[in-house]
């Protein structure tokens, strides 16, 4: 937290305000702000989950642009400047994004993933966003009047994992985009970062992908039918196959058969799904006999290989 205060306070132009929301922690949190007495403005509620707190923050803001900045991670010191600069040259956007350098503080180690192509979320991009999107809130400045219009995060989603995808999907259906190709924060990577919470992260993005499809009726066939189907299928098996690994048998079951409407004549889908009536250790036995046998024909290829050598 103070990396992350200190980071927004010595900013190369010094934001309006900076607005930090204690969702109420059970840990020092309370005794850090008390050291920024006077140079922050500190919020403290109960605890409503992360996109509760970003709106009582949104709400509480003076300033026509909101910025956002987890806990976990850093602004560089151009951030702002960069970023208002962006805003100033395309007025018609409603939010500017940035490209992020990943972050080991334990070893000191950044770098850009530049494969996860955030460049391609700039301008009319509502349907390339679907398809998914590479936005980080660390990253974001949004003009309050367009989340005040789109109703800011959604608060049914309390963990932390989707919400900020689930807003720029509004965002952009109404709104341009726009991006500065730099890195502008520090992402941090450690144990218990959220993103490491895979099952419930599809969970969550299940949800919001649910939601948009309902929410706009024309989005399927504006995305293509077999791109619409393919980002359903993908996300109901990952769920599906981590709650098969983990044997979770009736909750892969769900999520399998789910998947099966997408794609009703796979038939790993299909033998994933019987096997999840097994008994559990018949599954876990399984398993193993599987992993053996690839194992021995990797052995088996590695040695053809070094005849043919």
């Amino acid at each position: 937290l103070p990396d992350a205060i200190d980071s927004a306070l010595n900013q190369t132009i010094a934001p309006l305000e900076v607005i930090v929301v204690n969702d109420g922690s059970t840990d020092e949190t309370a005794q850090v702000l008390e050291r920024y007495r006077g140079r922050v403005v500190s919020i403290t509620q109960e605890n409503g989950g992360l996109s509760a707190a970003r709106n009582r923050g949104i709400v509480a803001a003076k300033g026509d642009l909101i910025a956002f900045l987890d806990a976990d991670d850093v602004w560089l010191p151009e951030k702002l400047e960069k970023q208002l600069a962006c805003l100033e040259e395309h007025p018609q956007a409603a939010l500017v994004h940035s490209q992020l350098y990943y972050w080991n503080p334990q070893t000191g180690e950044k770098e850009i993933q530049r494969h996860r192509g955030r460049h391609e979320f700039a301008g009319h991009c509502y349907h390339r966003l679907f398809l998914p999107s590479g936005v980080i809130p660390s990253t974001m400045i949004v003009r309050k009047g367009c989340l005040e219009k789109v109703g800011g995060f959604d608060e049914k989603i309390r963990r932390p994992t989707s919400q900020d995808y689930d807003l720029c999907l509004r965002i952009a259906r109404d709104y341009e985009l726009t991006f500065v190709d730099k890195p502008l924060i520090l992402y941090r990577r450690h144990a218990s970062n959220f993103t490491m919470q895979v099952t419930a992260c599809l969970e969550d993005e299940l949800y919001v992908v649910r939601k948009v499809a309902q929410a706009d009726a024309g989005l399927r066939s504006a995305v293509g039918r077999s791109a619409f189907d393919e980002r359903l299928f993908a996300l109901l098996f990952d769920i599906g196959y981590r709650y098969h690994d983990s044997d979770h048998s009736s909750e892969a079951r769900c999520y399998f058969l789910q998947a099966l409407r997408h794609r009703p004549f796979d038939t790993r889908v299909w033998s994933l799904y019987l096997a999840n009536f097994l008994p559990p250790k018949w599954v876990r036995r399984l398993r193993a006999l599987k992993s053996f046998w690839s194992s021995v024909a990797r052995k088996e290829i590695g040695r053809a290989s070094s005849m043919r050598g």
